[in-house]
């Protein structure tokens, strides 16, 4: 039974570093495409008269393909996150069960032995990555709302109409996210994952 423990916790140690080391990829990932589009979109709004005329119709497209792209690797942070907290448990059940043999005058642990972990904690740097996430899926859909505005002749209320659907996204994202996280990580493995009874 020991062995069996001992591989299992080695096994799951390997896969909190495996969830974590891409939960730090996909922000990455959304980071590059945050910084590319808008540098793309400035290089051509600097070409000059000709590209002007198309460049409200450019940033739209870019926009909202942007804001796509980026949705979906946030979908990815939040299910990565979920499985991040699972194989979390498992060590620190695994821990906890050792350490019970050990006399604790002998040995005094420092390490967690939670075994309730919550998926969605506030002060978590992989809550803190999905934020910005959220936050640069909301700035390009703000952008290509202000787009669309400008694509309209005599619209006037551009900034404030992206300001509100920029805010609307990246709160209603954040809330989703975190009651996903929240009603999925009281379940079993089995239930929030695979969907198993």
């Amino acid at each position: 039974m020991k062995d069996f423990l001992r591989s299992e916790y080695e096994q799951c140690m390997s896969l909190v570093k495996y969830y974590d080391e891409r939960q730090f990829s996909l922000f990455k990932y959304s980071a590059t495409i945050a910084s590319a589009v808008p540098n793309l979109l400035v290089a051509i709004f600097k070409l000059g008269e000709g590209a002007k005329e198309y460049f409200w119709r450019l940033a739209l497209l870019s926009s909202l393909a942007s804001a796509i792209a980026i949705s979906s690797i946030f979908l990815g942070l939040v299910q990565t996150r979920l499985y991040f907290v699972y194989p979390v448990r498992q060590v620190n059940a695994i821990r906890a069960y050792f350490l019970k043999s050990i006399p604790s005058d002998e040995f005094e642990n420092q390490m967690y032995l939670s075994t309730t972990l919550k998926a969605f904690k506030w002060l978590s740097s992989q809550t803190l990555m999905m934020a910005i996430v959220a936050l640069e899926v909301a700035l390009f859909f703000s952008c290509a709302v202000y787009s669309s505005l400008q694509l309209v002749p005599g619209q006037t209320c551009g900034v404030v109409a992206s300001i509100i659907v920029g805010v609307l996204i990246a709160s209603g994202m954040l809330a989703l996210s975190g009651y996903y996280l929240h009603t999925q990580s009281v379940k079993a493995a089995d239930k929030s994952v695979h969907r198993e009874s």
